[in-house]
């Protein structure tokens, strides 16, 4: 008898202690489920990195100085430049998942349509913590601050979540390039006309 009810309060402890661990695993799944795919930068960096980080971006995206090559530009005889430069741009979204950080900045743009335009982009970093594989993926038509910022909450969390963003790529109200015939070129870091074909 003593065997029996042993066995059944093993067997209801079990019971209960199996329970518990998938309730928590359930919870845990609806916790990442909630996380926000992108966040302000600030969650991530402190403003001396914002600082620097920023002015890394601009080298990529900024107008190269005079003399300067898509190589050279690089060189620590540019920093002040695009320091400089780094004024006119805000980081607005960031992401960091695995090793992929991707972010959403504005920048100037000269148009009848507005002065900020969006920028779309990725990157990796090495073991030096260097910027690799970076590519600008997409560059809104120009508008308002306001309209960029807002159109950068949409742009981030369609291009993480995989949820319409082909559909919002080709759409040609929100986004300027990449179009039909300018594509990013990740060897010059420029977007670049496509040759057509010569048949």
């Amino acid at each position: 008898m003593r065997y029996m009810t042993f066995t059944k309060i093993f067997t209801l402890s079990a019971a209960f202690i199996i329970a518990m661990l998938a309730a928590c695993n359930q919870t845990n799944k609806k916790t990442t489920a909630q996380e926000p795919a992108f966040r302000p930068v600030s969650y991530y960096y402190g403003e001396a990195e914002r600082d620097t980080l920023l002015v890394d971006l601009v080298t990529y995206i900024g107008r190269k100085p005079p003399h300067a090559t898509a190589h050279t530009r690089f060189e620590p005889q540019f920093r002040t430049y695009y320091t400089d430069l780094a004024k006119n741009f805000t980081l607005y979204y960031y992401s960091v998942q695995n090793d992929l950080h991707t972010f959403y900045l504005s920048r100037p743009a000269r148009t009848l349509e507005g002065n900020r335009r969006g920028v779309l982009g990725t990157f990796r970093r090495n073991e030096e913590g260097k910027i690799v594989d970076f590519r600008e993926v997409l560059n809104t038509v120009a508008g308002d601050e306001e309209r960029i910022r807002q159109l950068g909450r949409q742009l981030m969390e369609a291009f993480l979540t995989k949820n319409g963003f082909d559909e919002l790529l080709n759409n040609r109200n929100l986004i300027e390039w990449p179009d039909s015939s300018l594509k990013y070129d990740t060897t010059v870091f420029e977007w670049r006309y496509v040759p057509y074909a010569i048949e």
